[in-house]
């Protein structure tokens, strides 16, 4: 009777969150799918956060503490915005237990960060170097470790949960110098560890590959999909091993093996002498030769005389007008003078709208509060944008030079004397 009743006590308080606590800021409540797994059984852990505080933008972050004793992975998360200062976020886990115990603690750090209406409005970004973040105040709050009564397994197992294989082999008859390839296919969902498959095979060269088609983690554990690929040759006959491996399915409690035959390849030999011949192919030539060379020569003098001509052309040229840009931008004391440099000289950078759009404002407003510092941002965001016509510039004169100098050398070289072919 006693027992009865302990059971559906049990049963009714299954059905209620594990925790549910609060503080000044914000309360959480922590519920398990399984409070009773196995070993390496998947328990999928939600964990509500919900504002009480309603004077402040507030965010919540929750994260797992590392164990030896679990291992514990982040599987999503949802926030729900319920109104003005109203937040909340469903934090779900997926824990995998690795030691049996009676009460096994897994421990979460629970933070609240939260700001106020005029920090949120000042936060902005524009790009990654002039970027302002929000002013966060982090309040961490104590949360009570889920425990887990985690039953043991009777016997070791490589695979917990339910899982296939699945072998294929595309022939056991080869010949020498040819491979047999072979494939095992690995399908389910759970947990798994280190798999018994073979690395070498006596007398036979192995070459092993393994394929992830599909590793996503669910709220039952992993969904995997994996291919074990080999390619064996030898020159004699061999024998592929048989696979076994031992796995244990926590929803149906029973312990199962999946296993692959072995695979028996019969080796056929071959004439060796069929595979040589006394023709020489490719033929021996010379390893260097006067027309390489030739041409060779002609394109390093092609290189050479555009190089130098385009260096003494380049320094003949006039200074573009950067650093006469570069101090008017300067020595702009205005919104208005600064707006009229960047639509007469900078009209195509793809920054020049944002900044004329903020100076209108600033003229708008009659005021120079933060004029310094955009000024910074025009002078450090239009600098990259000469040094490129600059560089453009020069490349120019060069690839002009180089071409010309490129045809004149052709010129030459089509009326160079050539030797009469021998009939």
């Amino acid at each position: 009777m006693k027992n009865d009743l302990g059971r559906a006590i049990f049963f009714l308080l299954s059905f209620l969150p594990l925790a549910a606590f609060g503080d000044p800021l914000a309360t959480y409540e922590l519920q398990a799918s399984n409070q009773n797994p196995y070993l390496k059984e998947a328990v999928e852990v939600t964990i509500t956060t919900r504002q009480t505080d309603h004077t402040h933008v507030m965010f919540f972050f929750v994260k797992p503490k590392k164990s030896d004793a679990y291992k514990a992975i982040f599987l999503n998360k949802e926030i729900q915005d319920k109104g003005y200062h109203d937040s909340s976020a469903v934090f779900r886990f997926v824990i995998f237990p690795l030691q049996p115990k009676k009460a096994l603690e897994v421990k979460f750090d629970f933070t609240v960060k939260t700001a106020s209406d005029d920090a949120v409005a000042k936060a902005y970004v524009e790009d990654h170097d002039d970027s302002v973040g929000i002013d966060l105040q982090a309040t961490p709050i104590a949360i009570n470790p889920l425990v887990l009564e985690v039953k043991p397994l009777q016997k070791p197992v490589s695979l917990v949960g339910d899982f296939t294989l699945t072998p294929a082999i595309d022939t056991q008859t080869i010949n020498q110098y040819q491979s047999v390839n072979l494939r095992y296919k690995l399908q389910g969902k759970g947990y798994f560890e280190h798999l018994p498959f073979f690395d070498s095979i006596e007398g036979a060269s192995v070459f092993k590959d393994v394929i992830t088609l599909k590793n996503r983690l669910t709220p039952k554990g992993y969904e995997i999909e994996r291919e074990y690929l080999y390619a064996i040759s030898a020159k004699k006959s061999f024998t592929i091993p048989h696979i076994k491996i031992e796995a244990f399915n926590p929803h149906t409690q029973k312990y199962y093996t999946l296993s692959a035959p072995s695979f028996t390849v019969d080796v056929q030999p071959i004439d060796t002498s069929k595979l040589l011949d006394n023709e020489e192919v490719p033929k021996n030539e010379p390893l260097v030769r006067i027309e390489t060379l030739q041409t060779l020569f002609g394109y390093a003098l092609v290189f050479f005389l555009g190089y130098y001509s385009a260096k003494l052309r380049a320094d003949k040229e006039p200074r573009p007008k950067r650093i006469a840009l570069g101090e008017k931008l300067q020595n702009a004391k205005t919104p208005k003078e600064l707006m009229l440099l960047l639509l007469s000289d900078y009209q195509d950078h793809p920054k020049t709208k944002e900044f004329v759009d903020t100076l209108e404002v600033m003229i708008h407003d009659k005021t120079t509060k933060n004029f310094d510092t955009l000024k910074k941002k025009v002078l450090k965001s239009l600098a990259p944008q000469q040094e490129e016509i600059v560089k453009k510039r020069r490349f120019d004169v060069a690839a002009s030079v180089v071409v010309k100098t490129g045809e004149i050398v052709r010129k030459i070289w089509r009326l160079r004397p050539r030797k009469r072919e021998s009939r």
